[in-house]
């Protein structure tokens, strides 16, 4: 299921909370050229996980990315980011 066009808060969210009751979060689109922030993802501290990180601003390609959230991933936006989540 892909979601809506989303923006971030302002600060530190998780994109795990509030997802519907039985779905899971398995990706994110971030589409660069929007306000400025960040949506980043990564594992557990200290573990073999790179964080990947996609910053976001008005100044930046028209582009999206495609974030791949796996089981045991964390994934926060910073700032204000248009995003779209892929849950399953």
């Amino acid at each position: 299921m892909l979601g809506d066009w989303e923006v971030g808060t302002g600060r530190f969210s998780s994109l795990q909370k509030g997802l519907p009751q039985g779905r899971k979060l398995c990706g994110v689109v971030v589409r660069v050229h929007s306000e400025n922030g960040a949506v980043r993802v990564g594992g557990e501290m200290y573990s073999n996980v790179k964080t990947e990180n996609v910053e976001t601003g008005r100044h930046l390609k028209d582009e999206h990315f495609l974030l791949v959230v796996d089981a045991g991933n964390w994934c926060m936006t910073l700032g204000r980011p248009t995003y779209r989540l892929i849950l399953m």
